[in-house]
């Protein structure tokens, strides 16, 4: 399998998938940050927070962190961990199988451990092994009785203890209810790997793609550009001349794709984009229209791409053109059915930045050119840290500035209320809690929408979090 990872002087630089190297320490140092956004069966909350403290530094540790992730496993990961991390000592149940629980620390995580214990103890055939790892694992309440009766019996005829057979097979009756077939995680760890790699080393690329197959998806088109954000990627916005169906790698930038914009369908985007490789790129808001005039795109679909910023490149206000579109049109008209080429005089207006950015935001789901938040932050003397850099700042206190997004208020175990809430700058987002000793005096100001800047303390316990000491808004 191979990917195009980029054009330069028509040279076509093609990166072969198969042939990575799985040494790269770009990778390794990406998936131990749990940086792991894009990254097929890494992405999750409770991964990353395993990889956190796993910091895998080879191809195996992916293959162990997929298989552990899981719901009958997780209960070996402090264990798996505290050995990894050598804080506890490994041991096996008998000698014979350091070699095939070594590379775990002693615990089963793979089914094809089970089958290679009952070939080394008991003496079973690979087809045997297999029978029992799959009547274990489907619960074949008859069948596993036999089974244990042949694994304890193959154990003693190759000179181990009656008890010491009972205790090994015990350990497998109750690891293959839940065990995963390493098989099945290697490949999910090399897809993963694969991923890891192009984001670690092509993040361009990588963000392009994922922006690209997630048109639709307001959600994850936030979290990435807040991640391009990490990786000093800037998302260009739309542009009439520049942009085309998917997002595109631009320099060392990404530019948003027409098809994103709300609105915006297949048929006028093919009708702007044919015009512009047949008649080069448009020189103004006027030759625009003129230009396409005769392929019938509706006025709801300019009006989107204005608002999206697609014409900003002309350097006339958004609200301008908004304005005059009507009497840009009959222009075009005339001028096409008369010969009429006085263009109309074009009315001028003061436009609101922030109503600007609420018709952006409506046609791109998320604020792009500039979050609101950032008008607020200008204003204040006082120091904060972005949200994207509270990991930098574990166990200290600072100084943040959010939207509030959700506030669930409860009731401590004293009778009095507190409240958690979720808040968001223009790089992030982050969980926090007022306890009731603050919130008594803050009640009022702890609402949905209120830009505020806070103190408090940054606590990571299975993720960041932080603990709200003062408050003060920002936006009244």
């Amino acid at each position: 399998i191979a990917i195009i990872i980029g054009v330069m002087a028509s040279v076509i630089y093609e990166l072969k998938m198969n042939e990575l190297p799985l040494d790269d320490k770009l990778t390794y140092d990406l998936i131990s940050k749990a940086e792991t956004f894009g990254i097929f069966q890494l992405e999750s909350q409770g991964m990353r927070n395993l990889l956190l403290k796993m910091k895998p530094y080879c191809f195996n540790d992916i293959v162990a962190a997929i298989a552990l992730y899981r719901p009958g496993p997780m209960e070996n990961i402090p264990l798996y961990l505290k050995r990894r991390q050598k804080e506890e000592s490994i041991t096996y149940p008998l000698k014979e199988l350091e070699p095939i629980l070594s590379s775990t620390y002693g615990i089963m995580i793979y089914q094809e451990q089970i089958m290679m214990i009952s070939t080394v103890l008991a003496g079973f055939s690979l087809g045997k092994a297999d029978i029992l790892r799959k009547a274990i694992s489907k619960k074949q309440v008859s069948l596993m009785k036999s089974m244990r009766e042949d694994f304890v019996l193959g154990c003693i005829k190759n000179g181990y203890s009656e008890d010491k057979a009972i205790e090994v097979y015990d350990l497998i009756e109750k690891f293959a209810n839940y065990g995963f077939n390493k098989s099945h995680s290697v490949a999910y760890a090399y897809v993963a790997y694969q991923l890891a790699y192009l984001k670690a080393n092509y993040p361009l690329y990588f963000f392009a793609a994922i922006l690209s197959n997630e048109l639709s998806s307001e959600t994850t088109k936030i979290h990435c550009i807040q991640e391009c954000r990490g990786y000093n990627v800037k998302v260009l916005g739309p542009s009439i001349n520049k942009s085309y169906k998917r997002f595109m790698v631009e320099g060392n930038c990404i530019r948003y794709s027409l098809l994103a914009i709300k609105n915006v369908g297949i048929a006028a985007y093919q009708a702007i984009v044919e015009e512009r490789e047949l008649n080069g790129e448009y020189k103004d808001f006027f030759d625009f229209m003129m230009r396409t005039d005769e392929y019938g795109i509706s006025k709801k679909v300019i009006e989107s791409l204005i608002d999206a910023g697609a014409f900003d490149e002309f350097e006339n206000g958004r609200k301008d053109l908004l304005m005059n579109y009507d009497r840009i049109k009959d222009y075009c008209h005339l001028k096409k059915t008369l010969g009429i080429d006085e263009k109309p005089i074009f009315l001028l207006s003061k436009e609101d930045e922030k109503e600007r950015l609420e018709r952006e935001k409506d046609v791109l789901g998320l604020y792009l050119s500039m979050h609101p938040i950032e008008f607020y932050k200008n204003k204040i003397s006082y120091k904060y840290i972005h949200l994207s850099s509270l990991y930098d700042y574990i166990n200290k206190q600072v100084n943040i500035v959010i939207q509030i997004q959700r506030v669930k208020t409860i009731v401590d175990k004293n009778g009095h209320d507190m409240c958690f809430i979720e808040g968001i700058d223009e790089t992030g987002s982050v969980e926090g809690v007022i306890f009731s000793s603050v919130y008594k005096s803050s009640a009022g100001m702890v609402k949905k929408g209120n830009i505020c800047l806070m103190n408090g303390k940054v606590n990571f316990k299975d993720k960041i979090s932080f603990v709200v000491d003062k408050i003060m808004v920002i936006n009244e």
